[in-house]
């Protein structure tokens, strides 16, 4: 998605106490009239990372808190990173800035980021530097490994084309887990004589690209010159199975041996068959997927799985939550979707899943049993909210 123009070149001061009046209290200016360079950004970033990652919070491509990890980190044979970020279960941001009055880079640093993403994987750990980050390197690592990264571009009066330039890129590295994000750090310039900074940077999120959660085969270590043979599946988490192949019903309440566990799974399940939700069985359990009309695919909307079993990255028992890089977000849905995370995260006894690419809370069997009523409150408002 891409915002043409996200913001007012003003900014107004008003009294919400008073008299319901407005006037301009703050004008956008570039980083060239406030003579502030790439430095100065990268640097202010380096201070203070949630200038960049609060908007992607709001865009739900991350959940986590961030931490400063180093500034012009190399990257062999491609060049020095901007900036690096890391995430308290180790993911890491790349972060390059450029600004208006250097077009020329402008129309090529996605390009420069996604080369930094595609081969940071390749560095050593400890010739990335550790700063003073608060996170295990044992974390990191693995983050490394996965080539789970979050990718941002941050600047003044950024190209929205960039957006553009960055889904056919991404789309030609399907193995990378990055969501790329555009941010304009706008400036503001404080007018007349009201009291106030003189100074106000606002952060916005200009466009996002992410990349579909994928279940992916990786060959490592094949002989010098032979070329790996890569299988996807769009639907996550777990293998869908061909139809011949699944289990009825039954068989699949079988495998929750507790009769009150199973009585409460098979209660959801229920509820969501009248609702008109539909179902798909993986190797690993079983999604729940809610018809969201205008040609659009349902959109899964909770997971599964039998005691022991799990869907990778904490997706485990009955999972309930989205993937925000598959919704399609019409008004509508989107805050259907608000609301449908705003009340997950609220019910008690939930536990947040850390996946990089779900917003979405676990319910462990005791939480599902003493919660039934209200989580069935909320399934059936998101169908209210999200059904055509």
């Amino acid at each position: 998605m891409s915002y043409e123009n996200p913001v007012s070149e003003h900014l107004f001061v008003v009294n919400p106490a008073g008299i319901p009046d407005s006037r301009f209290g703050y004008r956008q200016v570039s980083a060239r009239d406030a003579k502030v360079g790439e430095a100065w950004f990268r640097d202010a970033i380096a201070a203070n990372p949630d200038l960049v990652i609060a908007p992607c919070r709001r865009a739900h491509l991350t959940h986590e808190n961030w931490h400063f990890w180093g500034k012009e980190v190399g990257v062999r044979g491609i060049g020095n990173i901007d900036v690096l970020l890391v995430s308290d279960s180790g993911r890491l941001a790349i972060v390059e800035t450029k600004l208006s009055y250097n077009p020329e880079k402008r129309r090529t640093v996605v390009a420069q980021v996604l080369e930094y993403a595609l081969h940071l994987g390749q560095e050593d750990l400890d010739k990335l530097g550790a700063g003073n980050a608060p996170v295990a390197a044992h974390k990191v690592s693995q983050r490394l490994r996965d080539g789970d990264h979050l990718v941002i571009v941050a600047g003044d009066e950024l190209d929205t084309r960039a957006v553009r330039l960055g889904e056919a890129m991404l789309a030609k590295h399907s193995l990378g887990q990055w969501n790329l994000a555009l941010v304009d750090m706008m400036l503001f310039e404080r007018t007349g004589e009201h009291v106030g900074p003189e100074w106000l940077m606002v952060p916005c999120l200009r466009g996002t690209v992410t990349n579909e959660v994928r279940h992916v085969i990786r060959l490592e270590g094949l002989p010098q010159g032979m070329r790996p043979t890569v299988v996807e599946r769009d639907q996550p988490p777990g293998e869908a199975l061909p139809a011949s192949k699944v289990p009825q019903k039954g068989e699949f309440l079988a495998e929750f041996a507790d009769p009150a566990y199973r009585d409460q799974v098979d209660g959801l399940l229920g509820l969501c068959r009248t609702l008109g939700f539909k179902f798909e069985r993986t190797t690993a359990g079983m999604s729940i997927r809610i018809p969201i009309g205008g040609g659009k695919p349902p959109l899964t909307i909770g997971w599964v799985f039998p005691p022991g079993k799990s869907g990778g990255q904490d997706l485990a028992d009955v999972t309930l939550g989205y993937q925000p890089g598959r919704a399609s977000h019409t008004p509508r849905l989107q805050e259907a979707l608000g609301s449908y995370e705003a009340a997950l995260s609220a019910l008690a006894g939930a536990e947040r899943v850390r996946h990089s690419m779900l917003v979405a809370w676990r319910l462990p069997p005791e939480a599902l049993i003493l919660q039934r009523e209200r989580t069935f409150d909320i399934i059936r408002e998101l169908a209210r909210r999200a059904m055509p």
